[in-house]
This record gives structure tokens, sequence and C-alpha cells, in this order.
């Protein structure tokens, strides 16, 4: 991958200052706004724009992208006039492209002019598409200057164009699109001026352009609004007894059955049972899913309905914490919740990296989005602890740790339940999620972040306990403070 991309940055690289070629007609005007008007109106969405004297102002709070409503789910092509916002350095003359429709700060494909501080062009996101960048380029955004930008996204290519010439170019085979990713939309970090936007569609789509999944077909199971599976008549009993375990909420029961089981009906009841919300999953079981269903995919080559699935489930498979599997989740919850086992999973793992996001850049807005996810998720589970918590109940646990020895003062007895109940959850950590190279789920990376709680009962833990990481993170305390100089923060 990493020669693919080296090579497909050198061939877009040498492009640069290529002639654009004329707009053929292939293409269908479909959108244009001159924004002469005083309000943006409902043509758009985003976190912060206005209209400024017959022009889009975006960004002037801060970074900030605008999204069309109106969908673009296969070949689009956007033009418009760009200016840098004269009150800031410039940074980022940019498009979105395949794009989700939060109104929120985000973007797939990001096709950008002046990215970081203005010093690089570079085209990224999607699925294959990674490392597009000229750091060295020819031409930068330059204050007070107009440009004509325009961005294709058509068959398997992309292409941003600045003043008629091709400044970047690449190539992704698993071009993103379809339904979930269908937003064209202006984004930029330091703000900027727009005018004349147009947007093009081809009449026909490109022979390259994927025809991407509407919605999924039914499996041989299926769930009613309730959330309760059934099947034919003519399930096997033992098919039965997993579909009745897995109504009564014994999700452990329903999967042991299910897998001794074959076929459809062992792929499509544990879909269900994985995807089910009250499922605490294991590395491998949202992987298996997906072995089994391209495994019946395979085995019935003219089945559209089992290859839909198995598309679906691939993206199942790829459901991870780190690195955050956004694009995954989204591209199932696209599709829509009937006939859909994996919705509510995708929908709450989405939530939870949206969550993340608002936590890590300060934004209360992308925070809000998160929160109106998870409380729809609690609707379908109530009890669910996760969620409880999440939507901001306060969810009591641990009575048994609960200090209640008299003779001691009570800012000592508080102090000991704190402690007393860290190294619990330490301890759930290392028994329950460990694995065996020591790490807590997800790959080695964030697992740093446990320094900032963890940290100051490490030591004592790591005598008390076979707890690894716990050692790690005593060793790495110890490198850490021998390795910063008195006057650093």
């Amino acid at each position: 991958m990493k020669l693919l991309a080296i090579v497909l940055l050198g061939w877009a690289c040498c492009t640069v200052g290529a002639e654009e070629p004329g707009l053929s007609d292939a293409w269908v005007l479909k959108f244009e706004d001159d924004f002469e008007r005083g309000e943006l109106g409902d043509d758009w969405v985003t976190n912060d724009a206005l209209i400024r004297e017959g022009r889009l102002l975006l960004g002037v709070k801060g970074p900030a992208c605008a999204k069309l409503v109106r969908r673009f789910p296969g070949d689009v092509r956007i033009e418009f006039t760009a200016e840098a916002y004269e009150a800031k350095p410039p940074c980022d003359l940019s498009v979105t492209l395949a794009a989700e429709r939060f109104r929120t700060m985000s973007w797939n494909y990001l096709l950008a002019f002046g990215g970081e501080n203005n010093t690089v062009n570079k085209l990224t996101g999607g699925r294959r598409l990674s490392g597009m960048r000229d750091e060295n380029p020819a031409r930068l955004i330059e204050p007070g200057r107009i440009y004509k930008m325009v961005a294709v996204k058509e068959g398997k290519e992309l292409s941003l164009i600045v003043d008629g010439k091709l400044l970047l170019q690449g190539r992704d085979e698993e071009i993103m699109g379809g339904p979930g990713f269908d937003a064209v939309g202006l984004v930029t970090w330091h703000g900027m001026y727009v005018d004349d936007v147009r947007v093009y569609e081809r009449k026909e789509p490109h022979p390259a352009t994927p025809q991407y999944v509407q919605r999924l077909g039914g499996l041989i199971l299926s769930a009613d609004k309730a959330g309760r599976l059934s099947g034919p008549p003519n399930l096997s009993d033992e098919a039965k007894k997993a579909v009745a375990a897995y109504n009564k909420g014994d999700l452990a029961a329903a999967e042991r059955i299910f897998k001794s089981l074959d076929g459809e009906v062992r792929a499509a009841g544990l879909a269900y049972v994985y995807g089910h919300l009250n499922h605490d999953e294991e590395p491998d079981d949202f992987p298996l899913v997906a072995r089994l269903f391209d495994k019946l995919s395979r085995t019935m080559p003219g089945d559209q309905r089992l290859a839909d699935y198995a598309w679906a489930a691939s993206l199942f498979g790829g459901i991870r914490l780190f690195p955050r599997s956004e694009k995954e989740c989204s591209g199932l919850m696209s599709v829509g919740p009937q006939n859909n086992p994996f919705y509510d999973k995708a929908m709450l793992y989405r939530a939870r990296f949206l969550r993340a996001n608002g936590q890590e850049g300060g934004s209360r807005e992308v925070l809000a989005t998160a929160q109106d996810m998870f409380r729809q998720l609690k609707a379908k589970a109530p009890d669910n602890v996760v969620l409880r918590e999440l939507t901001g109940e306060s969810v009591p646990w641990g009575e048994d740790l609960a200090e209640r020895r008299s003779g001691a003062p009570r800012w000592a007895a508080l102090l000991n339940e704190m402690y007393v109940r860290q190294l619990a959850i330490m301890n759930w950590w290392f028994t329950k999620k460990q694995l065996p190279d020591g790490q807590l789920g997800g790959g080695w990376g964030d697992d740093v972040e446990i320094l900032r709680s963890w940290g100051p009962v490490a030591g004592e833990f790591a005598t008390t306990t076979q707890g690894s990481t716990a050692t790690v993170l005593l060793a790495c305390i110890l490198v850490v403070r021998q390795s910063l100089r008195p006057t650093i923060g």
C-alpha cells in the first residue's frame, strides 16, 4: 500500500500544471448558487457560514465546512471561486466529496489547496487513497487573489484543478459514494470567501463508477421493530432454540447454538447476536461474521442479496476502536435499519467516535450529535448500562467497595475508597481485556492515555497482581520523569 501511494503521488505531482480538459457534454448542471441574498437558506448545512456582500463567508470563528443538502451519490463535479479570508493567514481553500451529511466540521475525501497552514496541497480520505500530498507545491494561496476552483470525482478518479491547471489527481480502487457518502461541501481552517458555485452530475455513470448498495434485501432470519427475531416455519429445532434464546435475552446461549449450525442460519444468527446492543463482543466476533458471509456469497455467486450482505459484513468485520472505523460504521448505517442486523452496533460505535472527537476537539455540537445517537439507541435497549451512562445517568456500581469502616477521618475513608475502586477497574481490564502481548485492545497507541488516571497507582498494583501493563506504566512514568526538565510544563 505504501508503494502504491508513492507511485500515485509521483503520478499526481507530475501532472501539476497540465491544462484542464473542457467540460464535456457528459455533465449536466444540477445546482448553482450566486449568494445574492441576505441569508444562507435551506440549501446548505454548516457549522459557521454567513453571506457577506454577495459571497459566502465560511470559517470566521474557526475551522468550518458548508455542505449541500442535495445528494450527489455518484460522479460529481463542483466549480466555484474562492478567496482567503483577509483576517487570518491563508489555510485551505478546499473541497470535500463523498462526505457524510454532518453539520459539524467533517469531511471524507479532502481535496486541499493550501492545506496545513498553506504549506501543502493534498488529496486524502476514502478507503484506498492515502498519502496524496505535494509538500513542495509550485503554487499556494496568495492573500487577496481570487481562484477558480474545480473538484471532480469521476469513476475511480479524483481531481483538483485551480485556475484551469491540474493541481492533484488520484485514484481510489474502492471509490466511495452512494447512500451515506453523498455530500459535497466546502472546507477551510482559516476562512474563505466563496461565490458562483456550480455542481454537475454525469448524465450516465462513468463505466468505472460502482453500483452502490442502496438497501439490504433480508436474510432467512429477521427482527421486527421490537427487536424480536423470527424465521420461516421450516427452521430446524436447534435454530428455533437459538431464536428463542435470543428473544429471551440469553445472547450467550443463542451464540453457542448458532455456532453449531451451518449455512445462512448460522451467519444470520451470529450477525444478529453480535449486532445486538447488549452483546459484549470479543475481538474475533465481527471478523467471523464477515468470513461467514463471504463464504456464502462465493458459494452462490449469482445471488446479489448475499453479495450485498457480504459487503455489509465486510464493513462490520472492520469495526474497531483503534484506528477508529468511522467509514465502516457510516457505510452500515447508510443502508438503513431495515433487514440490517449490523445497524445498531454500527451506530453505537459511530456515536462513540463522535463523542471522542467532540471531547478531543472541544466541540459541543459534535458532542450533541453523539448524545442524540446514544439516546436513540437507549430507547431500544433501556437497561443497557453503557448507554445509560453515556446519556448522563449515574449508574451505581461496586457497592461492596464502599468504605464503611469507622474510626478514620472522612477524607481518609473517601481517599481509600477511591484507591480501591481504581484497583478494581484496573483489575477488570487486566483480567478481562488484556491481550497476550500486553495491550488492552485496539493496538498499541492510545494505551498511553491511561497514564493520566492509572499512573499514580500503577506501582502498587504491579506488586499485587500479574498485570503487565501496570509494570509498563510504572516504567513509562519513571522514564518520563527522568527525561523531562523541571522547567517544562
